[in-house]
């Protein structure tokens, strides 16, 4: 019966046993609602197809990823499976309807298959979408403390003194120069008054400001800068700016004046 479906058309194989039915056109969601049927039972999408399906930054054309718990399962053709012993119902998430891993299980997963570099941007990713919290990404190590990807993950939280949100690439690249030159910054995407500091040293009352691409030749432009300016002077800080060549050809300078800035700063505050 079902051979003779296949030979007419009426079935469409996609994994053994899992079928389209009728026609090649398909919902957004079909192949990843087959692997998870593929994959069953307890079957969750996880690692890069998970990332994928919140929106964060991941490479075109991978596997579906499915994690599936209390028994191994070898991967099949475009399925790449990764196993875990267990799963607390906490780590269980509906997307569309299909089961997917949390967003602090997910990084987690990812953390033991990206770089550092990557898994910060998805981190940050994850925070500007306010779909995780720092305590949720250590409850889940704790559930998981041998998992792959726990000691990388472990070792991004600890290096930072708070929980870190940048908007855009060029502050995504001022933070990763400052970490390479030892210079960790309080906080990120601060709030003082009306304005927005994109990087603050609290007890230097010193904050960092990527002006990227920004135009500042308009009269609107400038008179708000001013205004800006001398509102956070009236605070007591110190705006010190960041350019794009800052961050690339001249970083090294750059990181040099701001520690001296940082240092001259804790001398006059104390």
């Amino acid at each position: 019966m079902i051979q003779r479906r296949i030979a007419s058309g009426g079935l469409i194989p996609i994994h053994p046993g899992v079928y389209l039915v009728g026609h090649r056109a398909v919902h957004p969601l079909a192949y990843e609602t087959a692997a998870i049927f593929a994959c069953r039972p307890r079957a969750l999408l996880s690692h890069f197809t998970a990332a994928r399906l919140r929106t964060w930054p991941t490479p075109e054309g991978d596997p579906i990823y499915v994690t599936v718990v209390g028994r191994v399962r070898r991967s099949l053709d475009g399925i790449r499976v990764h196993t875990i012993k267990s799963l607390a119902r906490s780590a269980l998430r509906r997307h569309d309807g299909l089961p997917i891993t949390s967003p602090s299980l997910t990084l987690l997963d990812l953390a033991g298959v990206v770089e550092r570099d990557r898994l910060t941007e998805l981190l940050n990713e994850a925070r500007v979408q306010r779909q995780v919290t720092n305590a949720q990404l250590r409850t889940t190590l704790g559930a998981h403390p041998t998992r792959r990807g726990a000691k990388a993950l472990r070792r991004l939280l600890d290096t930072e003194r708070g929980p870190h949100v940048v908007h855009s690439e060029a502050e995504r690249i001022a933070l990763r120069v400052m970490h390479g030159h030892g210079l960790e910054p309080d906080a990120t995407d601060v709030s003082i008054g009306a304005y927005r500091a994109d990087f603050l040293f609290r007890r230097e009352r010193l904050i960092v400001e990527v002006d990227g691409m920004r135009d500042h030749n308009t009269p609107k432009r400038f008179v708000d800068d001013r205004r800006r300016m001398a509102y956070l002077a009236s605070r007591g800080f110190q705006v010190f700016p960041l350019t794009w060549d800052d961050l690339h050809a001249g970083k090294a300078e750059a990181m040099t004046r701001l520690r001296r800035a940082r240092e001259e700063r804790r001398r006059l505050l104390n």
